[in-house]
C-alpha cells in the first residue's frame, strides 16, 4: 500500500504545476485575445451609412468591422454601393494579385480607403470587398500593405 501512495503522490507532483501552468497560459491567452479586441482601431464605431458617407479615413476605419458585419456573402453589388458609396476597383499589378502583393481570389474587388495605420503594421489600409462572378460579395476584409 506504500508503494501505491508514493506512486501517486509523485505523480501529483508533476500534474499539478502543470496543470496550473496550462490553465494559467489559457488565462493569458484569453486576455491577450479580448486586449487585441479591444485596441483593434478597425472595431471602434458601429456602422452608420451617413456617417460613412461623411467621414474621413480615419473616422471610417473606426467602423470598417461593423461594415464588414453589414455585408453578407451573396450581397449584390449594387446594396454595397448603396451602403458604402462609390468603391475603387482593385487593379491586378500581376495575375492575380494586388498593387502590395496581396492575393486576389475573386473575379472582382472594389476598395474602400481606410487610412494610413502605419502602427498596426499596414502603411494603407484598405476595406476590400470581393465579387463573385454574379457580382456578389464573396469575401469581405480589412487588407493593405
Amino acid at each position: 500500500m506504500t508503494r501505491w501512495s508514493v506512486t501517486l503522490a509523485s505523480k501529483r507532483q508533476f500534474i499539478v504545476p502543470i496543470l496550473a501552468a496550462a490553465v494559467l497560459g489559457a488565462g493569458l491567452l484569453v486576455a491577450g485575445i479580448a486586449l487585441v479586441r479591444y485596441l483593434d482601431p478597425f472595431d471602434d464605431q458601429p456602422f452608420s451609412q451617413s456617417a460613412w458617407a461623411a467621414a474621413d479615413s480615419q473616422t471610417r476605419a473606426a467602423m470598417a468591422r461593423d461594415a464588414i458585419r453589414q455585408l453578407p456573402n451573396g450581397t449584390r453589388a449594387d446594396r454595397v454601393k448603396n451602403l458604402l458609396g462609390q468603391p475603387t476597383p482593385v487593379t491586378r499589378s500581376s495575375g492575380s494579385m494586388d498593387a502590395y502583393g496581396n492575393p486576389l481570389k475573386y473575379p472582382e474587388t472594389w476598395s474602400y480607403y481606410l487610412g494610413s495605420w502605419s502602427s498596426h503594421g499596414l502603411d494603407d489600409a484598405f476595406l476590400y470587398v470581393h465579387l463573385d462572378s454574379q457580382k456578389r460579395v464573396a469575401s469581405v476584409e480589412i487588407n493593405g500593405g
